[in-house]
């Protein structure tokens, strides 16, 4: 009987341990989960293009008084055959002075047109203009010169075309109603000098530049005719009794402020 029993405790000293190991070793792999196989996903990547054309559609746009431009400009405006009464021998004529006809406008689109927009236009405009005459003193023959300043506001409406196959480049018709005022100094022209007001009518026929780079967005719209261009304008009309139509040639630069 004590043999038996000292020989089952010598087994279970034996293989006790080793079937331990078996257990832990079960009981791990069942705590094992199953690896989830991978499987590749294709992704889509979008690659910003830069934009190097402006595409206007005149339907689309919306206006607001807030989105407006400003065009800043000079040209070779001299009026034709501009005359003054004077007190002694003068040039028959004014020519440019020592400004050039400048200008600063506020643009704003407010309503679609057929292939185009049509915006108002507030501005001003001023230029000096002189002529040269003689003055005898004392046996001496003096050359002077009389100076007129010329400053008008600008009040008008201009159609902008957006209908070229390439859309940086645009043409427009501007109208405009200029209340003017010409004014001048005492001198040996005239004795009391000048001042005196009218209203010229303005016509500009305008060709721009527009690259995509100079437009703006304000307010959540994007401005469409910033850029460089180029115009003819003509004016006509009288103030204080002197005909002041003329014509030149304008460079234009519009931009978002």
């Amino acid at each position: 009987m004590i043999k038996n029993i000292i020989v089952y405790a010598v087994a279970a000293m034996v293989f006790l341990p080793f079937m331990s190991q078996v257990a832990m070793a079960d009981a791990k792999s069942k705590s094992k989960k199953p690896v989830e196989e991978v499987v590749p996903q294709e992704e889509n990547y979008v690659v910003p293009v830069q934009q190097t054309a402006v595409h206007i559609d005149a339907s689309d746009v919306k206006y607001s008084p807030l989105v407006a431009d400003w065009e800043l400009s000079g040209s070779t405006w001299v009026p034709n055959k501009m005359s003054r009464p004077s007190l002694i021998p003068a040039d028959d004529h004014f020519s440019s002075g020592s400004v050039p006809m400048i200008g600063l406008s506020r643009v704003n689109a407010f309503a679609t047109a057929p292939k185009g927009v049509i915006e108002s236009v507030i501005g001003f405009e001023y230029a000096k203009l002189a002529r040269q005459g003689t003055l005898n003193s004392g046996g001496n023959s003096i050359g002077t010169q009389e100076t007129l300043n010329l400053a008008a506001v600008k009040l008008g409406a201009e159609y902008r075309f957006l209908g070229f196959s390439s859309q940086s480049f645009q043409a427009s018709l501007e109208l405009d109603l200029m209340p003017t005022w010409i004014s001048s100094e005492t001198s040996s022209f005239e004795q009391y000098g000048v001042s005196a007001l009218g209203v010229l009518l303005q016509s500009e026929l305008k060709l721009m530049y527009c690259p995509a780079f100079l437009q703006a967005t304000r307010y959540g719209q994007t401005s469409t005719g910033e850029g460089f261009g180029v115009a003819y304008m003509a004016t006509a009309g009288n103030v204080g009794g002197s005909d002041i139509a003329g014509s030149g040639v304008q460079g234009i630069f519009r931009f978002a402020f």
